[in-house]
């Protein structure tokens, strides 16, 4: 699997919401307000390893989601079996809507 465009070619990966309907509310970047972000929880399994700011395309929507925090919940000998992530809803503005996936 190589890079092409600066991202690594897209697979399928099966995930479950966990927890949906959470705010994340930070201060935006020029430190006059604060910006309100869609969160959720989700369940992946534990090969491959997934990283911060890796990108989720839903499937049966084209939604992009940016995964943020990882958490490791079930090893056995040092595989991890279960892992869960906080995403991030992308804007459809994003420039990240524009990169294309195996469907396309």
């Amino acid at each position: 699997m190589g890079i092409e465009g600066g991202y690594f070619e897209g697979f399928y990966m099966p995930m479950e919401f966990v927890k949906l309907d959470d705010k994340r509310e930070e201060q935006d970047s020029s430190g006059k307000g604060t910006v309100k972000e869609d969160i959720v929880l989700a369940r992946f399994p534990g090969c491959p390893n997934l990283n911060s700011r890796d990108l989720y395309v839903a499937s049966d929507t084209g939604m992009r989601w940016s995964i943020e925090k990882i958490t490791h919940t079930a090893r056995v000998r040092g595989f991890n079996l279960v892992q869960v992530a906080e995403l991030r809803l992308l804007p459809f503005s994003s420039h990240l809507y524009r990169v294309p996936t195996p469907e396309e």
